[in-house]
């Protein structure tokens, strides 16, 4: 059977709006003053976030995360006539499609405070026979970085694909001169498995490391 038959529901249906504060680590500490209050770990200031599913009028706003974060950390793997060219045109196209359609195996969920996107994340359940579930994209505003937005989108993607998939792996593609994304995945339990040379978006051949998780619940664990 093909694993993408399992797939249950339509995605936006599993996901329940889920509005948290987020701050570095994304850890309470208790104060030991008598007022009872919580304080914040760390010296950035915290930021209302609202982890939603994307709808299509987002599709604007992620294609320019989207082209912005490329032309920030895939300098020197894309070639420059890609990354310089109508990238945001190109991005706009295809997340058009992808908010147009409704896939039953396709979760997009953003990362929101107020009217400023923070962060996406793009997953397939159930997606490769071998390798699983696919992480296609998981981006961070650079303004958001280092608050736990990239985790709280891993560990809520993590959690869409559980009833759906629970026996499945879970597997993406990164950049190998991609080093703070990597640590970012290791620090997720994320495995390597291989490193193959591939031609990619703009006709660059790049070299990319598959990680992998033995499941998504191993993902939610860590995340």
């Amino acid at each position: 059977m093909d694993p993408r038959k399992q797939c249950r529901g339509a995605a936006g249906r599993r996901i329940i709006q889920h509005r948290k504060w987020l701050f570095p680590q994304g850890k309470w500490r208790e104060p030991e003053h008598p007022t009872g209050r919580r304080s914040w770990v760390g010296t950035y200031t915290p930021q209302m976030i609202t982890l939603r599913p994307a709808v299509p009028s987002d599709a604007e706003a992620i294609a320019g995360l989207h082209a912005q974060s490329w032309r920030e950390n895939y300098r020197g793997a894309y070639l420059d006539t890609f990354l310089d060219g109508d990238l945001l045109g190109e991005r706009r196209a295809v997340w058009r499609e992808r908010l147009d359609a409704h896939v039953c195996n396709q979760l997009v969920l953003v990362a929101v405070e107020g009217t400023s996107l923070a962060g996406f994340i793009c997953v397939y359940a159930a997606h490769d026979p071998q390798w699983g579930s696919f992480i296609d994209n998981l981006h961070v505003a650079r303004a958001f970085k280092r608050g736990g937005i990239g985790s709280a989108l891993m560990s809520r993607a993590a959690a869409w694909l559980v009833p759906q998939c629970p026996n499945h792996g879970v597997y993406l593609l990164v950049l190998e001169m991609n080093a703070s994304a990597r640590r970012f995945y290791e620090r997720l339990g994320g495995s390597s498995a291989e490193v193959s040379t591939m031609e990619t978006h703009g006709g660059a051949v790049v070299r990319s490391c598959r990680y992998t998780w033995p499941r998504p619940a191993a993902l939610i664990q860590r995340a």
